[in-house]
């Protein structure tokens, strides 16, 4: 595996796969371990620090800082757990404070089909989890492919490289 590939591996896919077991273990329980958003970060912090993930410490705390506003204004308004909050802060720092307004629109988005499913059911309730996940993979996805649809979609959301 050459430098640039594990660079992006480890930069934009290891935090996806990570928070990848953050959603499921949210469907099945309805909580996300604290081990998950640790995790991420120290990914990262490792990503930063050898220069893979093209994003400077700035970049990083703001998207973390921005994330965890965010979560918790979300936590306290709109029924979030802290283990959204949590993990929402972790991605932020992950995709940096350029890429979290598309990133959060997309989580937006996610979750209202997420809420419409729920009320399809006849439930008010459900597991946030996968929309966060799933917002921070198509933001990433839309990274790598910015002549594609997903391009489009990250330039109409302002997206940042």
């Amino acid at each position: 595996m050459d430098g640039h590939t594990l660079s992006v591996v480890a930069t934009h896919w290891a935090p996806a796969g990570l928070a990848g077991v953050a959603a499921a273990h949210d469907l099945r329980t309805r909580e996300i371990p604290d081990w998950v958003p640790i995790a991420v970060l120290a990914v990262v912090a490792v990503g930063v620090s050898l220069g893979w993930s093209g994003l400077g410490w700035t970049s990083v705390a703001a998207g973390a800082a921005v994330g965890l506003i965010v979560g918790a204004a979300a936590a306290i308004w709109a029924g979030f757990g802290g283990g959204d909050a949590k993990l929402l802060m972790a991605l932020g720092a992950a995709a940096g404070v350029a890429n979290l307004l598309p990133m959060l629109a997309l989580v937006g988005i996610l979750g209202g089909v997420l809420a419409l499913l729920a009320l399809g059911r006849g439930s008010r309730a459900f597991a946030y989890g996968p929309a966060i996940v799933g917002g921070f993979v198509i933001e990433r996805a839309s990274w790598h492919w910015e002549g594609g649809l997903l391009g489009a979609v990250g330039r109409m959301l302002g997206h940042a490289a």
